[in-house]
């Protein structure tokens, strides 16, 4: 790895498809809490 500081997730295409299909499904709920983060319901 060049850089260790690298926070970038590597995914496979098929990886890629099924969380597109996923989202599509609309099984992801994302929701912004009081801390401003996002998390999964």
């Amino acid at each position: 790895m060049k850089d260790k500081n690298n926070l970038v997730e590597i995914i496979t295409k098929e990886q890629a498809r099924e969380i597109k299909q996923r989202l599509e499904n609309g099984e992801f709920e994302l929701e912004a809490n009081s801390d401003n983060e996002l998390e999964m319901e």
